[in-house]
């Protein structure tokens, strides 16, 4: 009876959603009451350790009564499972961590605990004894009434309240103890210290007297530490760093410690963490539970690499399935705009830009100019983003984006009464006076004299709770940033083209700065340059301008040494520019992937069979689509100098890469397979190109400048892939029954669909852990800690118990059908969604752009479940009308 209950398929699954719902609702509770909180009642909790406890012994068990030790691949992945849980038992409990910071020419030999104490010492008659008591504050139950004994005298501390006040992101505890000796009874107030020791207010009573303090306490080293020098490395010519690192001497050797470099030494590992002013911050532990922990990592890829590529796995059993069955897999998107503007003279105007600068405009494009960030790109490249921030479009009246930025920084005046601004909202058009059909206002349209209309309004919604913000308050903000960038754009701010003469890797300089200030002749030169440039722009003699354009290119050349852009990554950069590959795609992948699909559902409505050699036709143009992203990711990929895979623009145009891969390997005989990948990656691609995601390349912050970054990305989006396709075939499967009544549906098309939905989950699954788990190998190498249930990372646990929980749903046998593993399908992408989109926007953490101030739900996603719901009902009437599931 006990091994039967303990070692059922039922019972992993309710466990693994136990666990996924648990974590799910503490990441919300986290981001509203603090990470004390949910790790006191969620994460940290007997109950959750007791969940953990037995999927553990349902893994075990199950190994046992399966004689699992029979298939090796499968053996030892779940066995990685059980090493794993004991490593991370390991370092729970006897692991230790802390930080410490130090200057140079400082030593020091403690660091403070990552947790906190309330730190009490009592003196009396000159003697004075200390004590620690652990102590986490949550927003919700806290008790605390303890007796100590200190040079021989009973203490009593007892906690009257705590208050957990948050702070942005961040929470901070309040704590109010009484102090009771010797009948005396006193109450203080303790705030809670972070990263320092804290300050002890000092409690007087008649026989001696109290202090006491609660933050990290110090801790003791078997060694010292000396920090002789901090560097910090800038990105050339800018702002941002590209790492830093400390030469510390431990026991008279010298070590290097950098981000993701860090020291081992004497069973301790220290971490270069950050550095704050003067000073060089360090993270430091002692955990004895890595190498269990490893090893169980190594046994998981290990295992799950065997399985996928294991003859007799369910995977390799599933595959050769959907070899001897035959079937099958949708929307068009194309929006072509044009912009229309008349008047004399602006006409004349436009028409000499738009024809006669086409020259001038290929030679102003490959100027080297420097980004906020640091980074070193074409002008070319600022020109299209100012154009697309403005007004939304990739050209406007005829004019290229550099064309257009020619125009508006050489003849401001013009340009302040051509329409070039989006505005979105009805009530933002009124208030401009803009005609409802008109999309794009004029610079002069938000003022009045000196007086900008908009000031009042957007201050107001800028106070405005992100969660309260309309349509109309979010257009205000957007329209705001739009006005901003025009008038830098007007004055020169963005185009920093110059390079320091004496330095150079001095930040370069804008053309505002070298009229303002020139510092040497040099720049006095150059500003003379640039007035010329103007002049002849804005008197349209624009083979004249080509002069003083090709003397300030020279200038960059001559002084920016390295900074200045390699000929060969000006080339690419100006060819992806041109060729805009990402967002041609979009429109490729859908009119392709519509086709397709509507050949497959073809096929099964006339029940005839589509030539081969269309089959081989469609899959032909995929590879060339699929072979054009490749090419635009390895262009990127050379032009950063490191993987496209650090903001959410790159990692979305990854994903649909990997959509496309996973239909390129799963689909060749299928056509509703193939349309549903291609339709899938065109979504993805489309989603890369709304406007809040930004497609900037920018410098690489210097913890994300891993070895581990590029493995554990690459991995973890790759399978979001494959579950998106999973998803949509699995929708798929529910259409195919909800039309089921009126149309004859050959059982083995809805078979075949279900071989492939369960190919991508589990191939999607086993990418998905494996990136999750080299992830936790990436955060234990950079900062020292596996896991810090951030809420992504408890959203990506959240997705594996999910998807894990629905791939071993077919060992149900009682319960499984078709239908409802083609729902849990589409449901389970759900969690991607939030793992990637939602954490986002709605959770404060470490991964997400949120501030702790969700924005609202969007209704769409209302729509959708509603509609997933309402296609499943149909579905559950007609699953009679299909043969009973195998």
């Amino acid at each position: 009876m006990f091994l039967r209950f303990f070692s059922s398929y039922w019972l992993t699954v309710v466990l693994l959603l136990l666990m996924g719902l648990a974590a799910a609702i503490a990441t919300f509770i986290e981001n509203d009451f603090g990470t004390n909180t949910a790790r006191i009642f969620f994460y940290e909790s007997w109950w959750f350790g007791l969940v953990l406890f037995f999927t553990c012994l349902n893994i075990a068990l199950i190994i046992y009564k399966t004689k699992m030790w029979k298939s090796f691949p499968k053996f030892t992945f779940h066995l990685s499972f059980l090493l794993i849980f004991f490593g991370a038992l390991s370092t729970h409990f006897f692991g230790i961590e802390g930080t410490f910071s130090l200057r140079k020419g400082e030593i020091k030999d403690i660091f403070l605990s990552s947790e906190p104490y309330i730190q009490i010492e009592f003196i009396k008659n000159n003697k004075s004894e200390k004590a620690n008591i652990a102590f986490r504050a949550n927003a919700w139950k806290n008790r605390l009434d303890k007796t100590l004994i200190l040079n021989g005298e009973k203490i009593n501390l007892k906690l009257i309240e705590a208050r957990v006040l948050k702070e942005g992101l961040a929470t901070k505890s309040e704590l109010e103890i009484e102090l009771a000796f010797k009948g005396e009874k006193k109450k203080i107030i303790l705030n809670e210290e972070f990263q320092k020791e804290p300050k002890k207010s000092i409690v007087s009573f008649n026989q001696g007297e109290i202090k006491i303090g609660y933050g990290p306490t110090p801790l003791k080293l078997p060694f010292s530490i000396l920090l002789k020098e901090f560097k910090t490395n800038y990105y050339p010519g800018g702002y941002a760093p590209a790492g830093y690192s400390s030469d510390i001497k431990i026991k008279d050797k010298i070590y290097n410690i950098s981000m993701n470099k860090p020291l081992r030494v004497e069973k301790y590992a220290i971490y270069q963490s950050s550095f704050s002013e003067d000073e060089a911050v360090f993270w430091i532990n002692k955990d004895p539970g890595k190498i269990p922990t490893y090893i169980g990592y190594a046994l998981l890829f290990l295992g799950l690499i065997l399985n996928i590529l294991d003859p007799k796995s369910r995977l390799q059993t599933l595959i050769k399935k959907t070899k001897k069955l035959t079937a099958l897999t949708v929307l068009l998107l194309t929006l072509p705009y044009s912009a229309l503007y008349g008047s004399t003279y602006e006409e004349v105007y436009l028409k000499d830009l738009k024809d006669n600068s086409v020259e001038l405009s290929k030679k102003f494009s490959k100027l080297t100019v420097q980004s906020r960030s640091g980074r070193m790109k074409p002008m070319d490249t600022l020109c299209k983003e100012i154009m697309y921030k403005i007004s939304g479009k990739d050209s406007l009246y005829g004019l290229s984006a550099n064309q257009l930025v020619l125009g508006m920084f050489t003849h401001q005046r013009l340009w302040k009464h051509i329409p070039i601004i989006k505005i979105k909202t009805k009530e933002l058009k009124e208030i401009v006076g803009l005609e409802k059909s008109e999309k794009l206002a004029k610079f002069d349209d938000f003022f009045e004299g000196q007086t900008y209309k908009l000031e009042l309004l957007v201050n107001e919604a800028l106070k405005t709770s992100p969660s309260k913000r309309g349509e109309f308050e979010k257009d205000l903000i957007a329209v705001d940033e739009r006005l901003n960038i025009t008038l830098m754009t007007f004055y020169g701010l963005f185009f920093k083209l110059f390079p320091d003469s004496l330095d150079w890797n001095a930040p370069w300089k804008s053309v505002d700065e070298i009229f303002k200030n020139p510092t040497n002749e040099s720049e006095e030169f150059l500003s003379k340059e640039v007035m010329k440039f103007m002049d002849f722009v804005f008197e349209r003699d624009f083979k004249q301008a080509i002069k003083p354009l090709e003397s300030i290119d020279a200038h960059a050349k001559k002084f920016g040494n390295e900074n200045y852009i390699d000929a060969t990554k000006l080339k690419i950069e100006l060819l992806l520019n041109d060729l805009k590959v990402f967002s041609s795609l979009i429109k490729w992948y859908i009119l392709f992937g519509f086709l397709t699909l509507l050949l497959g559902f073809t096929q099964i409505l006339k029940k005839k069979l589509i030539p081969k050699w269309t089959n081989s036709a469609i899959y032909f143009i995929f590879i060339l689509l699929f072979t054009v992203h490749t090419a635009g990711i390895l262009g990127r990929w050379y032009i950063s100098g490191f993987i496209p895979m650090s903001n959410t623009y790159e990692s979305i145009i990854y994903i649909s890469w990997s959509c496309a891969l996973a239909g390129l390997i799963l689909f060749k005989r299928s056509f509703l397979g193939l349309g549903a990948a291609l339709f899938m990656a065109g979504i993805f691609a489309f989603v890369a190109h709304l406007g809040g995601i930004d497609p900037e390349i920018t410098p690489l912050v210097p913890v994300l400048d891993s070895f581990w970054l590029s493995i554990h990305v690459s991995i973890i989006t790759a399978s979001y892939g494959f579950l998106a396709l999973s998803a949509i075939v699995g929708a798929l499967i529910l259409t195919l029954y909800a039309i089921s009544r009126k149309i004859k549906i050959n059982y083995n098309q809805i078979k075949y669909l279900a071989y492939i939905v369960e190919i991508s989950l589990i191939i999607g699954l086993s990418l998905l852990v494996i990136g999750n788990f080299i992830g936790g190998i990436w955060a234990n190498e950079s900062w020292g800690r596996y896991w810090g249930w951030d809420p992504k990372e408890t959203w990506t646990f959240v997705s594996i118990a999910l998807y894990t929980a629905i791939t071993h749903y077919r060992l149900i046998k009682q319960y499984y059908c078709i239908l409802n593993f083609a729902l849990f399908s589409l449901l389970g992408f759900g969690s991607i969604l939030m793992t990637y989109f939602g954490v986002n926007f709605y959770l404060a953490g470490l991964h997400s752009y949120a501030k702790g101030d969700p924005v609202p739900i969007p209704l769409w996603i209302y729509v959708v479940v509603c509609a997933i719901f309402v296609l499943y009902i149909f579905a559950l009437r007609n699953k009679n009308q299909i043969k009973k599931e195998f």
